[in-house]
């Protein structure tokens, strides 16, 4: 089963790991997306101007090193991840 929901501050890892991924023109830096950008991101969808969601699978949890559960959460919506604003 898939939910859509919110991004929230414990998406970091997983949304970083993606971001990596897709981005060819420039290497993210982790500093400034902890620092700056995923905070912004989760606040501006906090407060209602910006929408940054995540699907998460639950056929894909598998247990982690400490035993706790992993997800996968894969971002949502258009254009850059937290401008797609809410109509």
């Amino acid at each position: 089963m898939t939910t859509i929901r919110d991004a929230t501050p414990s998406d970091a890892d997983d949304i970083y790991r993606l971001l990596s991924g897709f981005v060819t023109s420039y290497r993210p830096d982790r500093a400034v997306f902890d620092d700056a950008t995923f905070p912004r991101i989760v606040e501006a969808a906090s407060a209602g101007s910006a929408e940054f969601l995540v699907a998460e699978q639950d056929s894909c949890r598998r247990n982690g090193p400490d035993g706790s559960p992993r997800r996968r959460t894969h971002p949502t919506g258009k254009g850059s991840p937290g401008t797609h604003a809410r109509r």
